[in-house]
């Protein structure tokens, strides 16, 4: 990603080829939003590390609100339908998560972590 706009510049066939994966998705002045797809995949997967359920919900809705945030602002993709529908469905999941915050069953100290959290974030 940081080579990308001096690699373009040049008649550089084998970079284009190689990494046409992590590219052809996006606009050229987005490029550094290549990685966000796959740095989201990865949290979302890693917060399932987490043992307390809470903060899991609250890690999930900061990441998702992060990927929202970001896919609004650039809008990285190519196709207008795609900025939308990656909005869309982020927002969705985020309506998701906010609403199963209030399925959970909570030990008595994990609701002072989740204050801390907010705290802390403020």
């Amino acid at each position: 990603v940081a080579l990308f706009r001096r690699m373009v510049r040049q008649p550089n066939a084998k970079f284009l080829k190689s990494y046409e994966v992590l590219f052809f998705r996006f606009k050229s002045e987005a490029h550094f939003c290549a990685l966000t797809p796959l740095l989201r995949s990865l949290a979302v997967a890693l917060v399932t590390v987490i043992p307390v359920t809470i903060v899991q919900i609250f890690s999930l809705v900061v990441i998702l609100l992060a990927s929202l945030t970001n896919t609004a602002f650039f809008l990285p993709w190519r196709l207008w339908f795609a900025n939308m529908l990656d909005v869309i469905l982020t927002a969705t999941m985020l309506l998701i998560c906010c609403s199963t915050a209030f399925f959970v069953v909570s030990k008595p100290g994990e609701l002072e972590l989740l204050a801390w959290l907010c705290c802390a974030l403020i």
